[in-house]
Parts: C-alpha cells; structure tokens; sequence
C-alpha cells in the first residue's frame, strides 16, 4: 500500500493472481466485518475480501494496521 496525496495504491496477491487497484479515503473503503474479515473498496466500486487479517504475513498486516 502506497499514499499517493489521498489516492491509495494497493498491490496484492489474489486467488487469481497479482492486482493493482486504487482507493480514495481508505479510512471508509475499509470495511471491517467481524472475525477478522475485511472488505476493500477500490475507486470503481470493486470489492475485495481478506477473509482473515490474521491469516496475512507479518509484512502485509503491519501495513494494513494503519488504516484500521
């Protein structure tokens, strides 16, 4: 995750493979859902699930924490 003057960059590794996609006001385009599940939202609406933060890499959940 990268912040660009308000615009989020975020690289990740989905079951289909890498993405790139980018989020406005992350603060709302996170969405927590209970049991450790997260959604993103991307600038086009597009939804993207972690089924479980504590599932990630050290690494990728360190990053993550700062906006949740």
């Amino acid at each position: 995750m990268k912040d660009n003057y308000g615009f989020m960059q975020v690289n990740v590794e989905t079951d289909q493979g890498p993405l790139s996609f980018g989020m406005r006001d992350i603060y709302r385009n996170i969405l927590k859902c209970g049991g450790g599940r997260l959604f993103l939202i991307d600038v086009d609406g597009n939804r993207y699930e972690i089924p479980s933060v504590d599932a990630l890499d050290r690494a990728s959940y360190k990053r993550l924490e700062l906006y949740l």
